[in-house]
């Protein structure tokens, strides 16, 4: 759980489902065309995802640019094992 944080779409984070610890910050998501994240919606810092050319993908927005700095540093520190 210590690689895992909250992803959103509204303006402000949801909460923590029951049972649940994280201590990352979560990150927001600008929608586009409408899309919404579900409140239980989890990113995991320590898994990186190659998307292919040819699978279809759903463009859900761009992470803020306040949380950027947020996502790089949880990604870098869940790769170095620093999480």
């Amino acid at each position: 759980m210590s690689d895992h944080g909250i992803i959103h779409t509204t303006p402000y984070a949801p909460n923590q489902l029951p049972g649940e610890h994280l201590t990352k910050y979560s990150i927001r998501v600008e929608s586009t065309e409408g899309e919404e994240l579900n409140a239980a919606s989890r990113v995991n810092y320590g898994k990186a995802y190659a998307v292919e050319h040819n699978v279809k993908v759903l463009n859900i927005g761009m992470v803020t640019e306040k949380h950027r700095y947020l996502l790089a540093s949880y990604f870098d520190a869940a790769m170095t094992g620093r999480s």
